[in-house]
């Protein structure tokens, strides 16, 4: 939270979606329903869910689209349930995932923003 808070200050952004307690994984740690990731128009919303926050900092990062990138999309059928959507922010060195709905939202996104590297989903576009 810190390494992305220095990086990428909050910044007041109207969200689409928003998920209060999303489940995923960061640097080793499994977040079972302990994310906040909120989907803007200025970029993605990620932080541990308000009550797992430092006291004294407590703003949501602000990650710029630009600089997000999906590295697995989540599979379809039964392997969803196991296997998250992978993403990269390749300027801060971070790598994390995210289950169910969630990592599907942000998905989404990249491919509205034609930013989506999906080789086996038909009609997205790879970047």
């Amino acid at each position: 939270h810190m390494t992305l808070l220095s990086r990428y200050p909050p910044q007041q952004d109207a969200l689409d979606q928003s998920f209060g307690w999303a489940t995923g994984k960061m640097r080793g740690v499994n977040y079972s329903r302990a994310l906040y990731v909120g989907i803007g128009a200025r970029g993605l919303h990620l932080a541990a869910s308000w009550l797992f926050r430092p006291p004294f900092r407590r703003g949501i990062p602000c990650i710029p689209w630009r600089e997000v990138r999906c590295t697995r999309p989540q599979p379809e059928g039964i392997r969803r349930w196991f296997l998250g959507s992978k993403f990269e922010v390749a300027a801060a060195g971070i790598r994390f995932t995210l289950d169910g709905e969630a990592g599907r939202a942000v998905e989404r996104r990249l491919a509205a923003l034609g930013r989506h590297v999906a080789p086996d989903r038909p009609g997205v576009r790879t970047t």
